[in-house]
């Protein structure tokens, strides 16, 4: 417990100098980077262009994973022209692979993360001249669809919602933080946005990406691109919908039953030694009575207000909510959710897309 926690901390302080010591340098390297967009030219491919794009950032250093091939082809069946943006050097077959289920890649130098590769599709986009009613962003630090049976009925449904800036997960702070005035706002999970022509039209969204300083600062980028824009759109006028967010796990711990309760609490994955061993009481002494429910909620909202529900509450975010969704990263917390996401998958408690599960196997092994 103490040696990732210990790591974790090296990390962030890591970050902070490489921050400080990037910050000296990057204007330079914006200016630079310009000139270099003002001169990309994208691969032509074999889809033709839609009112609908999807901007597909990847960073895949070892060549296009499977998944990745179907996420694009998911995106072309769902109607959208899906613009290819890689931070590594896509090979001929790699190029062959992708070419039938997307209209161009683009080839960009490692900067600026997700963000950067985001606002360098935008960018190349307005200066063709090239309109678009709907606008996809999303990057490959996730897999999607990840379940077997919500290939496109997920993204249909933000589709067709009213508001103009949709995504799938909206992130937020501890509940604690609930009546703080220092409480940062909800944002919505940059790995999937979805923008539509009120919001793409608007100068709000203009500007955003007009001024959008890159920076490959993983926090700055966090900061500025990922609160930036749920932050731009807010002042804008533009209400925020996501497909999940806390509120409905809440809502769903609330209305549960016993049975249901004892459930998710024994699926739920705590970070806190004090809360797991209260966790295990609960679920080794379950009695169906208003004191067990009581404490049994306390305890699940209080393992889930340490940290957020992809690696808190992973098996109900797929099982009861079919989160479309599921993050690869590395973190400690992850691969503990991703470990039990597995193993819940070999016990035949999840149906998982068969790529996703394959994928997600290897990388555990």
């Amino acid at each position: 417990m103490l040696s990732w926690k210990l790591l974790r901390e090296f990390e962030r302080v890591k970050s902070q100098i490489k921050g400080w010591l990037g910050g000296l340098t990057e204007p330079t390297k914006r200016k630079r980077h310009s000139k270099w967009l003002d001169h990309a030219e994208p691969y032509v491919c074999s889809q033709p262009l839609t009112h609908r794009v999807a901007i597909f950032l990847v960073y895949q250093n070892s060549g296009i994973a499977e998944s990745s091939v179907a996420a694009c082809k998911f995106l072309t069946e769902c109607g959208f022209s899906v613009f290819v943006i890689s931070n590594a050097p896509i090979s001929k077959l790699d190029q062959q692979l992708l070419a039938p289920y997307i209209w161009r890649i683009m080839e960009r130098p490692n900067f600026g993360y997700d963000f950067g590769g985001y606002r360098d599709g935008i960018h190349w986009l307005w200066k063709q001249g090239i309109s678009f009613d709907q606008l996809i962003l999303v990057n490959d630090s996730i897999w999607f669809p990840v379940l077997a049976n919500n290939q496109t009925d997920w993204l249909q449904k933000l589709c067709d919602h009213p508001s103009s800036f949709c995504g799938v997960m909206e992130l937020a702070g501890h509940r604690t933080e609930h009546r703080s005035r220092r409480q940062k706002p909800p944002f919505l999970g940059s790995f999937f946005l979805l923008f539509k022509h009120a919001a793409i039209e608007s100068a709000s969204f203009k500007a955003f990406w007009r001024d959008y300083k890159m920076t490959s600062n993983k926090q700055k980028t966090i900061s500025r691109g990922e609160r930036g824009i749920s932050a731009a759109m807010a002042r804008a006028g533009f209400n925020q919908h996501a497909l999940f967010r806390r509120e409905l796990f809440d809502e769903a711990i609330f209305q549960a039953n016993a049975t249901e309760l004892l459930n998710i609490l024994s699926d739920l994955n705590s970070f806190d030694d004090t809360l797991k061993i209260q966790q295990q009481y609960l679920v080794q002494h379950f009695h169906d009575a208003p004191a067990w429910i009581e404490q049994a909620r306390a305890t699940a909202f209080a393992i889930t207000n340490l940290q957020n529900l992809l690696v808190t509450a992973p098996i109900t975010c797929l099982k009861q909510f079919s989160l479309p969704v599921l993050k690869k990263a590395q973190t400690h917390q992850n691969l503990i959710a991703l470990r039990a996401i597995a193993k819940a998958s070999s016990e035949g408690r999840l149906a998982l897309n068969p790529i996703v599960e394959q994928e997600l196997n290897a990388k555990l092994n």
